[in-house]
């Protein structure tokens, strides 16, 4: 009977650590335990046409931010943007994934988009996934790469989705 309890033990924390390692590798602990965020600042990001053209840059290439807040034609080949759809979120359509996950409208569309965000709400979100809302943002926004980013190009970024 000892032996039976010390496999069960055993068993039971190899379970507890592989899930922990999965866990760890695949979506991360901040859904489970919540975010920690900085306190939001009134941080303002001055509005230049330098800053909207690298915006606008990097939103529709380098980061591929539209790719994913924009509804797409699913009957075409390529599944293409909708023509004036770019940035206006979408459901995502993949399966296995943990209820309906949201890209959300991005435009400065005060009642559906970001519109009535701050612009350090914004820069939260791309930084370090915490929504406008507070919550944690689920893994696939690759918030994690995007700490990488540089100050102007995240200010680029925001004043882009501004515009």
């Amino acid at each position: 009977m000892k032996t039976f309890k010390k496999v069960l033990l055993v068993g039971a924390i190899v379970v507890i650590g592989v899930l922990g390692v999965a866990i760890s590798l695949t979506i991360g602990w901040q859904p489970f335990i919540g975010p920690s965020a900085r306190p939001l600042t009134s941080r303002q990001f001055e509005r230049t046409p330098q800053r909207v053209e690298r915006g606008r840059y990097i939103f529709h290439s380098m980061a591929a931010c539209v790719d994913c807040h924009s509804e797409h034609d699913v009957s075409k080949p390529g599944s293409p943007i909708l023509a004036g759809m770019e940035g206006s979120g979408e459901v995502l359509p993949f399966d296995g994934l943990p209820g309906r996950v949201v890209a959300p409208n991005l435009t400065p569309e005060p009642q559906t988009g970001s519109g009535n965000w701050t612009d350090d709400q914004l820069a939260l979100s791309i930084r370090e996934g915490i929504g406008h809302d507070g919550r944690a943002l689920f893994p696939m926004m690759p918030y994690g790469f995007y700490r990488q980013m540089s100050d102007e190009d995240l200010a680029s970024v925001v004043v882009y989705i501004r515009s």
